[in-house]
C-alpha cells in the first residue's frame, strides 16, 4: 500500500468510533466512511479516485465489522472453502 494511502487510512481510523459503528447498519457505516475518506483526502491533499475512495471505505468496513481481507473471498460465490 502506498504511503499516502496508508496515512489516509490511519487518519480515517483515528476519526471513527468503532463502538458506534458496530451499532449501525453496514450500509450506513460504509456511506459515512466514504464521506470521511473523501473529506480527509481533501484536507491532506491526497489524490485518490472516487473508486479508490469507495474501495478504501469498504476495506475499513470489512476490517471493523467483518473478517478483514477474507470478506472478498466470503462474498465470492465461486469460492466454497477457505483454509
Amino acid at each position: 500500500v502506498p504511503a499516502p494511502l496508508q496515512a489516509l487510512r490511519t487518519q480515517v481510523m483515528e476519526r471513527i468510533d468503532p463502538r458506534a459503528a458496530v451499532e449501525m447498519p453496514v450500509a450506513r457505516v460504509r456511506d459515512q466512511l466514504e464521506r470521511l475518506v473523501h473529506e480527509v483526502a481533501g484536507q491532506q491533499r491526497v489524490e485518490i479516485s472516487a473508486t479508490d475512495q469507495a474501495q478504501l471505505a469498504q476495506e475499513l468496513v470489512d476490517d471493523m465489522l467483518g473478517f478483514g481481507p477474507l470478506e472478498d473471498l466470503l462474498r465470492d460465490d465461486s469460492i466454497s472453502d477457505i483454509m
